[in-house]
């Protein structure tokens, strides 16, 4: 393959044929099909002046047409020979600086018939024989290849068997067409990929702005923290939080296939059933814990079986823990021991009590929403998943959302939906991405230098999350999670999935009422036999074990605002911690029920010094200073697109946004009120909910 370009004139020639324009009545369609392909001339000029091309693609005669009517295009995969790598990496460097938003993918030549023969993307094919490129465009499948082009191709291969073949196939990277475009490939997004594409007749894009899920560390369970602050986190935090002496808040958020789900602690936990009962008593018919109850046991593969609160044969598992550590024995004793009755089952018939965490955990790997949903559909030919892919706006007509405006790999890219744009970024992207599209308080838009398209208040307020705080102490005896990390402990983990890294490091937990006269508990204390302090990023080598005092009902609320009209500038978050002196009061009891814990005969062997708040921290006053001091979040901010009928209500009790046709939120931002626990289950039951909402007025 010639690399150069010695012969500028003659490509320059050749360049003035190479633009294809679409007939009347034709339509540019991603992978979900279409009848033709149109191009760009100087993209195909690049292409040849790099020495990619050497041959046009069409000697068709030209047609009438504007400039618009012609797209970029992209080329998808490669089909390499993969033990003749003479495609080296300068060469592939130049292609990638060409032809924006390239992907490889290496096959054996002899396997190039099975791959052509499976591919329905509509384009062209660059076959590299006896050193030359030669140029096929097809109109279907393989089997339409026309047969003079198929015959050189077989002889081209058997005359020059060291030769390998390069396909390349080229398709539109604008003007895409699907049936549904969902943004965000979360735990929500992941579930409407897979439960939209059940119908083969349903074509589905997904957008995630990260990549693969890949990192060894998302499958191990007790590297969870090592995946903060990387380029799988969004890395957002808070403006400086009035209440907490003006401290920024880190927030982790995932950034890669699963969202969240691939990133975080693990726990499976529904909430109260009281949370949903307010849900719809605030006039979101359907949304009651009996209706959603369904929901849940759909999604779930509970490995204790079937029962009245739980699904067996749903695509997420949930498991009880395969290690449990020593320390969290002498939490569930402590708690015994103090008067708290054990609770097997936080998710059946009753939440208040203690017990040890299930966690959506399979085989000893994590199984997020990616592994749970979209891997199993990935096969489906009506699915399309294009990951970084970042989302720059809706696209509105009138009154009605046609598409999604999106960036990859530096090429701005628009697609289409016949039926509905549905949002599925999380609450500060999807938030986010409405008011960028001039959706959202008018006044606020106008500020950020966004023209408003639909003036509604309620985008990006209501925002609420868990405070929680760790309480921590020092550990007598090497016990903790603090030597997991050994060679025996790896061997033992990759083995047979078991050990101190199958952990999910939040093995137990108590929910708890601080007062007198509440419905439903206010405090969720999570127990982890490890020194757990800022997110796990301060690491030590002591033997410790703690406690996070977590804030389940909070009044705080807070908002999302745009610090300008760049689509990838970091939104403004304030969260408004302990902005009510009701929720201090409660932190303070959590911390005092810590102290009562660690202070039991179940703790006596184990119980080293106080490392946080300490000693010397005895008075309400004091353990409030060391609250605003300390205070983090637990990953569970909801509510910035709530569900509802009010003036602030975002969307409708069937998730779609008031006063716009074609566009639903479908994530935890849709919650009015944070439920009373861990989100991620939620979550992925308002997907499951959502899915079959949209099937029905399909």
């Amino acid at each position: 393959m010639v690399m150069g370009n010695n012969k500028p004139a003659r490509c320059r020639r050749r360049t003035s044929r190479l633009t294809r324009r679409t007939e009347p009545g034709e339509a540019c369609r991603g992978r979900a099909g279409g009848p033709n392909i149109r191009f760009r001339a100087s993209s195909v000029q690049n292409l040849i002046a790099n020495g990619i091309l050497e041959r046009p693609l069409t000697h068709s005669k030209q047609t009438t047409g504007t400039s618009s009517n012609r797209e970029k295009f992209r080329i998808q995969s490669i089909s390499k020979h993969a033990s003749e790598m003479n495609f080296n990496g300068e060469a592939k460097k130049r292609l990638i600086a060409t032809v924006p938003n390239l992907e490889f993918r290496l096959t054996p030549s002899k396997h190039w018939r099975s791959l052509l023969s499976n591919c329905n993307k509509i384009g062209t094919f660059v076959v590299k024989l006896s050193g030359r490129l030669r140029i096929f465009r097809y109109s279907q499948r393989f089997s339409s290849l026309s047969s003079p082009s198929l015959d050189i191709a077989k002889k081209g291969l058997r005359r020059h068997p060291h030769h390998h073949l390069i396909l390349l196939v080229a398709i539109a990277s604008g003007n895409s067409s699907y049936d549904y475009i969902v943004v965000g490939a979360g735990s929500a997004g992941c579930v409407l990929a897979a439960r939209l594409t059940e119908n083969p007749q349903a074509r589905v894009l997904l957008l995630e702005a990260g990549g693969p899920d890949s990192a060894k560390e998302v499958q191990i369970p007790a590297a969870f923290s090592r995946l903060f602050k990387t380029s799988v986190d969004w890395n957002c935090s808070t403006e400086e939080e009035p209440h907490l002496n003006g401290r920024r808040l880190y927030w982790p958020r995932g950034k890669m296939l699963g969202g969240s789900s691939s990133m975080n602690a693990m726990i499976y936990m529904r909430g109260n059933h009281l949370d949903y009962d307010h849900w719809k008593n605030l006039g979101n018919d359907g949304w009651g814990f009996r209706d959603v109850l369904p929901y849940f046991k759909k999604s779930e593969n509970q490995e204790r079986g079937a029962s009245e609160y739980h699904g067996s044969g749903g695509p997420l598992n949930v498991s009880d823990l395969r290690y449990v550590n020593t320390l969290t024995r002498a939490f569930l004793g402590a708690a015994e021991e103090i008067g708290i009755r054990a609770n097997p089952d936080f998710n059946a018939a009753t939440q208040e009590g203690a017990g040890l965490n299930q966690v959506t955990q399979k085989n000893g790997r994590r199984h997020s929403a990616a592994d749970a949903y979209l891997r199993p559909a990935l096969g489906r030919s009506n699915l399309h998943v294009v990951t970084r892919a970042n989302a720059t706006r809706v696209l509105l007509q009138r009154s009605r959302a046609t598409g999604v405006a999106y960036l990859r790999d530096g090429v701005a890219c628009e697609a289409r939906a016949a039926s509905e744009v549905i949002l599925a970024a999380g609450t500060i992207h999807s938030a986010q991405l409405l008011l960028i599209s001039g959706i959202g308080p008018a006044d606020e838009l106008k500020c950020a230098g966004i023209r408003p398209l639909h003036d509604l208040p309620g985008v990006g307020k209501n925002l609420q999350d868990h405070p929680m705080v760790s309480v921590g102490y020092l550990c007598k005896q090497p016990v903790s999670l603090a030597t997991a990390e050994t060679l025996p402990n790896f061997l033992r983990y990759l083995l047979l999935k078991r050990g101190p890294l199958v952990s999910n490091v939040a093995e137990a937990g108590i929910f708890w009422r601080t007062r007198d006269g509440l419905q439903v508990p206010d405090m969720q204390l999570l127990f982890g036999p490890a020194y757990y302090r800022n997110h796990g990023l301060e690491k030590s080598k002591q033997h410790a074990f703690g406690f996070g005092p977590t804030l389940i009902t909070p009044e705080s609320r807070g908002s999302v605002t745009l610090r300008s009209a760049g689509p990838f500038e970091a939104p403004a978050i304030r969260a408004n911690y302990l902005s009510h002196d009701s929720e201090m009061r409660t932190m303070i009891q959590g911390v005092r029920l810590s102290r009562e814990l660690a202070h039991t005969k179940a703790f006596e062997p184990f119980r080293g010094e106080e490392l946080h708040p300490g000693v010397c921290a005895t008075t309400d006053e004091q353990i409030a200073a060391f609250l605003r001091a300390e205070i983090q979040t637990l990953y569970h901010p909801v509510g910035t697109c709530k569900m509802g009928s009010d003036p602030l209500a975002v969307v409708d009790a069937r998730l779609r946004i008031h006063g716009i046709e074609g566009l639903r939120v479908v994530d935890a931002s849709i919650m009015p009120r944070v439920t009373a626990g861990n989100t991620n289950a939620p979550t992925i039951m308002i997907a499951e909910k959502a899915a079959d909402m949209i099937r029905e007025e399909a």
